[in-house]
């Protein structure tokens, strides 16, 4: 049975008040009678509402900025993060927690570096973010430092910095996992590719662990291994005699753009390749389904966009400790168990 102060009053012959000042040392309240609730409270084995005390103690808004990619037609993953943020955000709402969002480019440094210094002038009770772009994120991140700002990263991590915590995959051993699924069959005179998309740039965190994981699977082994970078601007036959050689037997892509590099092996037929990506979006699916996309390493983006909101919620309205990092399965989706994954 759960007790209420109400309950200790009633057992203690005195009022909700004087329980209440006994509870929180505010006050002066006779000794004996102090000694007479402290003897009930732990009788009733007593706790407090949290959630009400926070409610109590919390009505004024606490607002929420939210830095993210915006979603395009080439990279529609950032919609399932934010489908996780915005249901997070609605378990909350009675708590007076508002949000407000900044969507950058994720070709464009300059747009991340204008949407946080947007959110900075509003200075906000906590900040939400992904940290895409390593290089201007450790700088900027610096203000949040100074200014008290808490702030929880996702999807990308990044190392040494003041964060509550980092809700998402260990980028490395992603990496490794990947190596692993490729290099099984593969004999020493095969040749492995890996596609970097020119657009993300060398400055993207979780991308460059990623293929310093993957590389390192293959570091006692002989197999070659190129890296190619590509755009979308970029002319497919080009593209395609880089993947079209006799000894390349696994393509590697460490992004959500996997389904780029299957459209041209549908079409010209490459299907002694193993093509390995990121993420469950429908253009992945799609040819995950038709065995173009060997598989597919999932990392539950609505999950790390609702553990986000509710890790600030966590630490900055009930108080809460917050574990550093909340790293999240390495999913290995193929075409036989796609349809039991969200």
């Amino acid at each position: 049975m759960k007790f209420t102060i109400k309950d200790i009053a009633k057992k203690a012959k005195v009022s909700i008040g004087t329980v209440d000042r006994v509870l929180h040392n505010r006050g002066e309240v006779a000794d004996k009678t102090k000694k007479k609730i402290l003897s009930i409270v732990k009788e009733l084995n007593y706790t407090p509402d949290v959630l009400a005390q926070s409610l109590a103690s919390n009505r004024n808004n606490k607002i929420f900025a939210i830095l993210i990619p915006e979603n395009s037609d080439g990279v529609n993953y950032w919609k399932l993060p934010l489908n996780g943020i915005r249901q997070a955000l609605i378990e909350i709402n009675h708590f007076g927690i508002k949000a407000d969002f900044y969507f950058f480019s994720l070709s464009d440094e300059k747009s991340f570096i204008s949407q946080f210094e947007k959110l900075i002038h509003t200075n906000p009770d906590g900040l939400l973010l992904s940290p895409f772009f390593r290089k201007e994120a450790i700088s900027l991140l610096q203000h949040c430092d100074k200014t008290g700002i808490p702030y929880v990263m996702i999807d990308s991590g990044l190392s040494n910095q003041k964060n509550i915590s980092y809700i998402g995959q260990y980028s490395y051993q992603s990496g490794v996992v990947a190596g692993k699924l490729i290099g099984y069959g593969l004999s020493e005179t095969d040749e492995i590719i890996i596609v970097s998309i020119m657009e993300l740039g060398d400055n993207n965190n979780h991308i460059s662990r990623r293929i310093e994981g993957f590389r390192s699977y293959f570091k006692n082994r002989k197999l070659i291994i190129n890296e190619i970078s590509i755009k979308d601007t970029d002319d497919k036959n080009n593209i395609l005699d880089s993947l079209n050689h006799k000894n390349v037997r696994g393509i590697f892509v460490p992004n959500s753009r996997a389904h780029k590099i299957a459209m041209y092996m549908e079409s010209a037929r490459l299907k002694d390749k193993k093509l390995i990506g990121y993420d469950l979006t429908n253009d992945n699916i799609y040819y995950l389904k038709k065995d173009v996309i060997s598989f597919l390493i999932g990392q539950r983006p609505e999950e790390q966009g609702y553990k986000g909101i509710m890790s600030l919620f966590n630490h900055i309205v009930l108080k809460k400790e917050v574990p550093l990092d909340q790293y999240i399965p390495i999913d290995i989706v193929i075409k036989e168990n796609i349809d039991y994954y969200k």
